[in-house]
């Protein structure tokens, strides 16, 4: 058992040695080789077009999440077609500013820790000019607008909100008359009584009120979507050198080494 042991511990030594002897005698081979490798994954910086990424955060009360996305791919699906004087026409934008736009992408923005949607979408785009990132938002808005399913839901929601409000303005109405009257005949009844029943009233008309505001303000968002964070405009351009200098320099270490792995095999079969 000893000896076995001896004999294990010695030809463990006796591969590290050779390891060592072998990474000795490559060394400036393989240096070198990551060197060059590494210097033609960063000259992709030179060669490469500089491009921005940018993402705004809308939501909406009128079309629902999932048609917001469908319309935002559809927008990406032409642009891989490359039919850039239709999105011209439906975005209102310049075909020379469409044609900076390489990418735009749609997803939900969900919560992690609620394991929930936190009701809103996040629009991501890829850009080769971030001048276009100042009208993009009104751009796409343009183009859902002009979607017929859109204005049709538009108008319903206009038209229900607006129904809604003439209703609470004639509850508002009525509640004030009953208010009136109720203090007319409530004046002998005592201080109490009759502060309890203004009471009464008074929470009917701030809930009346109240719902009356936000009709009012989701009429004001009668649109496709309302922008809760707009795209930012960043000044400098996003690249992967750092990652294909990485990727490059590893790459050609591996090829190296490899190639030396394989010469030292055939040149045992050799000897052998």
């Amino acid at each position: 058992m000893t000896t076995e042991k001896r004999n294990d511990e010695i030809d463990l030594i006796e591969l590290f040695l050779n390891i060592y002897i072998f990474f000795k005698k490559n060394f400036w081979f393989l240096f070198i080789s990551v060197i060059i490798g590494a210097g033609l994954g960063y000259s992709t910086k030179f060669l490469t077009k500089k491009h921005y990424e940018s993402s705004m955060l809308i939501n909406s009360y009128t079309v629902s999440g999932n048609l917001l996305m469908e319309y935002i791919n559809n927008i990406q699906s032409i642009l891989e077609d490359g039919n850039l004087k239709y999105l011209s026409e439906r975005m209102e934008m310049d075909t020379i500013q469409l044609a900076s736009l390489k990418e735009i992408t749609i997803e939900d923005v969900y919560d992690e820790k609620e394991k929930k949607s936190k009701g809103y979408l996040s629009v991501s785009v890829n850009v080769l000019d971030n001048n276009i990132l100042s009208v993009l938002d009104d751009g796409i808005l343009k183009y859902i607008e002009k979607e017929p399913f859109v204005q049709s839901e538009i108008e319903i929601f206009t038209e229900n909100n607006l129904n809604i409000i003439s209703k609470i303005d004639e509850e508002i109405e009525k509640i004030e008359e009953l208010q009136q009257l109720s203090l007319s005949q409530d004046q002998n009844k005592g201080d109490v009584n009759i502060y309890n029943s203004q009471k009464s009233f008074q929470n009917e008309l701030l809930d009346l009120l109240k719902e009356k505001q936000n009709r009012e303000k989701y009429l004001k968002f009668a649109i496709p979507y309302r922008v809760i964070q707009d795209f930012t405009i960043y000044q400098k351009p996003k690249t992967k050198t750092k990652t294909y200098t990485l990727i490059s320099g590893f790459l050609f270490g591996f090829i190296a080494f490899s190639f030396l792995i394989i010469k030292n095999i055939n040149k045992s079969l050799k000897e052998k």
